[in-house]
């Protein structure tokens, strides 16, 4: 699934990879250790300058809003969810592998709050399968309320969800718009302004040959 290619980031210290998400290369951060990538994520978001912190909060507000519509059209299943399953795929997973850096910085930038209780939870985390670490006494509520919350656990259902298929596309492409943002972070900033104009007229070529 991985390219292989590292990518680099600003810092030199990171070790991105392309992927292919929802049809898109996209960058796959390979950072080992759920309490590594809340480091990660920390750090980097300290790297920031204050028109990036602008930028990278205006993708998670994103992101947040598209989740909103997302778990309100999917009511439905996360009842069933509640009710049938009482929540057994957050009681038997291993959390490194469903939460990303990307989860942990939009998570940090939302909900800042939560940023020593991540910590801590993101400690405990254990090598081996079990109830998710954000899980209130590790039974739930998740301590991510309201309408942000890791992608995976929002995008993926265990029963037919072709009817939420618009609702899904949109937090995966608003995610997509966190990645490329770090993809991107190391050009020079004229270069990166014009990136939206060079996907349009390439979007517009392509939309022209296929007529």
């Amino acid at each position: 699934m991985t390219s292989g290619r590292p990518v680099g980031d600003k810092s030199g210290s990171l070790q991105i990879f392309e992927i292919v998400f929802s049809g898109k290369r996209l960058p796959y951060v390979n950072v080992m250790g759920l309490f590594r990538k809340y480091q990660r994520a920390l750090s980097l978001l300290k790297t920031l300058d204050r028109n990036e912190v602008a930028a990278l909060t205006h993708i998670c507000r994103t992101i947040e809003h598209a989740q909103r519509d997302l778990l309100v059209s999917a009511a439905p299943l996360m009842d069933d969810c509640a009710q049938r399953c009482r929540g057994l795929c957050c009681r038997n997973i291993h959390t490194d592998d469903v939460i990303d850096l990307f989860d942990l910085q939009c998570l940090l930038i939302r909900r800042p709050a939560l940023s020593g209780e991540v910590e801590q939870r993101s400690a405990a985390s254990s090598l081996f399968s079990g109830p998710c670490v954000f899980l209130k006494d590790g039974k739930g509520p998740c301590i991510f309320s309201g309408n942000l919350k890791p992608r995976v656990c929002v995008t993926t259902f265990c029963q037919d969800d072709h009817a939420l298929g618009a609702e899904i596309h949109a937090v995966e492409d608003a995610f997509g718009h966190l990645y490329r943002f770090w993809r991107y972070r190391g050009l020079p900033r004229w270069l990166r302004k014009r990136m939206p104009t060079i996907r349009s007229r390439r979007s517009q070529s392509h939309q022209q040959l296929f007529r």
